[in-house]
């Protein structure tokens, strides 16, 4: 087997492996990409999304977008590059991520609750002191600290972060009332955000939103109603089956459509620079513009598997 020339794209930017040979015939670059989302090709033929993007960060106004295609289409890429591009614009703006889990799409709060934990930097192996006082320490990084206790204790609600300590009374008042407990969630929630986005713009990337639960759906639109005038942008990447799941979701469903022909040959030729371009066109046509396809084409093509094209559609599908 031939040299693999190995391109590392980290949580925080990303950087050509030193020291490597370029990829000699017959072999495919290969990349692993931020949050650990494995892509083995350079980012192409998306630029006129990440402009609308930074363009609705510029704006300055509570917005969403919402980018749905189905399996393979590259909507995870599309969130990773634009993180990417948010932490390297000379304007600083704060970025949470969160993402929906089909186990999860019927808990309340789930992907708001995501949200929090990735943000906390709470992990499953973290006890339940570890946990409360990770969020406890993200709220007052965000609020007053009058508000310390009240929005972190809510915000652990969210989150499924019990309280370290013994719960206030008004926690216990609304663990009592149904009601109340969801108007308290939402105050953290609405308190919170508004608190982070009058510091820096805020963008929340939302991952498998197809997978949203209605209380998180219903808490996001909230967010953007209340503060119209603040600087959040809420970006997510849903399959198509998002329209008939959510029809009345928050923000702008954009289709995100397959890569033009001359993308997917210009991909191909940056995987495979010494192969023909009788192969380029071949596999670029053969992927129908789905960029997780064309890879596994690559794939194949650099192993000589004959099934290329049935592996690569099971695994899109």
């Amino acid at each position: 087997k031939g040299t693999t020339f190995t391109i590392t794209l980290p949580r925080d930017g990303i950087e050509a492996a030193a020291g490597r040979k370029p990829p000699r015939p017959g072999t495919a670059a290969t990349v692993a990409a931020p949050e650990d989302v494995q892509y083995i090709g350079p980012f192409i033929g998306r630029e006129p999304e990440l402009d609308a993007l930074e363009r609705r960060v510029s704006a300055g106004v509570a917005s969403a977008v919402v980018f749905v295609g189905p399996a393979g289409q590259g909507k995870s890429r599309l969130l990773a590059e634009f993180r990417h591009a948010l932490r390297h614009r000379s304007a600083a703006v704060q970025i949470w991520i969160g993402s929906g889990e089909s186990i999860r799409a019927d808990s309340p709060y789930a992907v708001i609750g995501s949200i929090i934990r990735n943000l906390a930097s709470i992990n499953e192996g973290d006890g339940p002191a570890a946990k409360a006082e990770k969020v406890r320490r993200a709220t007052r990084q965000v609020v007053g600290e009058d508000e310390v206790d009240r929005v972190s204790e809510f915000l652990g609600e969210l989150s499924l972060v019990e309280a370290s300590t013994v719960a206030s009374a008004q926690l216990q008042a609304a663990r009592d009332n149904a009601s109340l407990m969801a108007d308290q969630r939402q105050r953290a929630w609405l308190d919170f955000v508004r608190a982070a986005a009058s510091k820096q713009p805020l963008v929340i990337c939302i991952d498998d939103l197809h997978w949203v639960d209605r209380p998180s759906a219903s808490l996001l639109q909230t967010t953007l109603a209340s503060a119209p005038e603040l600087g959040i942008l809420i970006v997510g990447a849903a399959r198509p089956e998002i329209r008939e799941s959510h029809p009345d979701l928050f923000g702008d469903l954009m289709a995100l459509e397959p890569l033009e022909d001359s993308d997917g040959e210009a991909l191909v030729a940056r995987l495979l620079p010494h192969a023909s371009t009788a192969v380029h066109e071949g596999i670029a046509t053969r992927s129908a513009g789905n960029p997780l396809m064309l890879e596994q084409l690559v794939r194949a093509e650099t192993s000589g598997r004959s099934t290329a094209g049935q592996t690569a559609i099971a695994i899109v599908e």
